[in-house]
């Protein structure tokens, strides 16, 4: 899967944040499901309105992709 597809960017994120962060292991290890999960649900407003106003036909035009 591409990091442009579905949630698999947001995914990464998330892991990189629970391995990276400098947190208590504790922490990491009993939260790390809502860290998962929080990091995609706070970004779907903004891949929606990404999605919406994204003129793909018009950005293969200028690109010369056509």
């Amino acid at each position: 899967m591409r990091a442009s597809e579905g949630d698999y960017a947001f995914q990464i994120i998330a892991l990189a944040l629970l391995d990276w962060a400098s947190m208590i292991d504790d922490f990491k290890k009993n939260d790390a499901a809502i860290v998962r999960n929080s990091i995609p649900i706070r970004w779907i407003t903004v891949r929606s309105e990404f999605v919406k106003n994204l003129k793909g036909e018009e950005v293969v035009s200028q690109m010369g992709w056509d």
